[in-house]
């Protein structure tokens, strides 16, 4: 079984920064799986070393595989 296919993948999220990016999607009045789009489309290829932007991107598609495992399931 690979990394990815583990069942306890998603316990490698730090308990201070689980909900974070979905509460960011609340905020903005969307849904998480449309915020992590909007992230993506803002942010991929335009990061330029920002660090703040890298976790914000690395969030997003984190969220974003989630909830496309999620609904495998």
């Amino acid at each position: 079984m690979t990394w990815y296919m583990a069942e306890d993948w998603i316990g490698s999220i730090k308990p201070k920064k689980e909900g974070v990016f979905s509460k960011e999607a609340e905020k903005n009045n969307m849904t998480t799986l449309a915020y992590a789009n909007k992230v993506i489309k803002n942010l991929k290829g335009k990061t330029n070393g920002d660090k703040i932007k890298i976790r914000k991107l690395r969030q997003a598609v984190f969220a974003k595989n989630a909830i496309k495992v999620s609904k495998n399931k």
